[in-house]
């Protein structure tokens, strides 16, 4: 995941904001009572989106509480837990653990491998618990980077792209229950994290021409930068995607919490694209 499904605060109310960062806090406590403190540093937005998500889908119980937190000594912070948020702090540690083999396959960074050492035992837990979904992951992500080590001009939103692949892996993630409304989830996710995959491309398209590092949209793009023109023409595909995504969204029966949710897709998944080609205010 790559941080780009987060709410527009701005536009919440003080209610929704609470309600959200009960959500939040009750997933970090889910890394901390299932996995370690260390854990805690890969929460994310993201998954905090797929716990409201699926809460809001099945409803199910919720412990709620009021605990201190140690990166705010002093504080005292609402928790919200259900079996969701354990789900994904598992996929937190998961995908987490991934993203730091993937880092250190481009880069080779000193701090990736420390990571890598911090998360290995934890992520061995998760493949003791979840051995399909850990194999699901592991192909996954050995898919996308054979692909993204391969020429080709024909990347960009075709099928067989890296996009295809990440967004194949997050809608059988977002399919936890194997129900009727498994068809749905998976397509859902399937459209989502085809659009993150790449915004988070033509976000990162500047950097990653200056570190010589694989990204879809070189094979079309020969400059250095995005221009506005071109970020225009991105923001008409990912338009596309994102209905796509959101079509599937709008059959699911969701009730709780359904403001947050339409905040996190219509609004503040733009809000890194806006920001980075637009200039918009986050």
């Amino acid at each position: 995941m790559f941080g780009f499904i987060t709410p527009n605060f701005q536009t919440l109310s003080d209610e929704e904001k609470s309600r959200y960062q009960s959500v939040y806090c009750g997933l970090c406590h889910s890394l901390r009572d299932n996995y370690s403190n260390v854990s805690r540093l890969a929460l994310s937005y993201d998954l905090t989106f797929l716990v409201l998500l699926l809460s809001s889908l099945y409803e199910p119980d919720e412990i709620k509480d009021n605990c201190n937190c140690i990166f705010h000594p002093g504080d005292k912070y609402e928790t919200a837990q259900n079996e969701f948020s354990d789900y994904c702090a598992d996929l937190t540690v998961a995908l987490a653990y991934h993203k730091i083999l993937d880092d250190i396959n481009d880069d080779d960074k000193l701090i990736a491998k420390v990571g890598e050492r911090a998360l290995a035992s934890q992520y061995k837990k998760v493949k003791e618990k979840l051995p399909e979904t850990c194999a699901l992951i592991e192909k996954s992500m050995a898919e996308i980077q054979e692909i993204e080590y391969l020429p080709g001009d024909n990347r960009v939103l075709t099928a067989g792209s890296g996009g295809e692949k990440f967004g194949y892996m997050l809608g059988c993630l977002f399919d936890v229950k194997h129900d009727m409304w498994s068809e749905t989830l998976v397509k859902f996710g399937a459209n989502l994290g085809r659009l993150i995959y790449y915004m988070d491309a033509a976000v990162d398209f500047e950097d990653d021409v200056k570190n010589d590092s694989y990204n879809p949209f070189k094979d079309q793009i020969k400059a250095d930068k995005i221009d506005e023109a071109t970020a225009h023409d991105i923001k008409d595909k990912l338009t596309v995607l994102a209905g796509q995504a959101t079509q599937h969204f709008e059959k699911l029966p969701l009730v709780q919490d359904i403001n947050l949710l339409n905040n996190i897709l219509y609004e503040g998944l733009w809000i890194k694209f806006n920001h980075k080609f637009f200039k918009e205010k986050r």
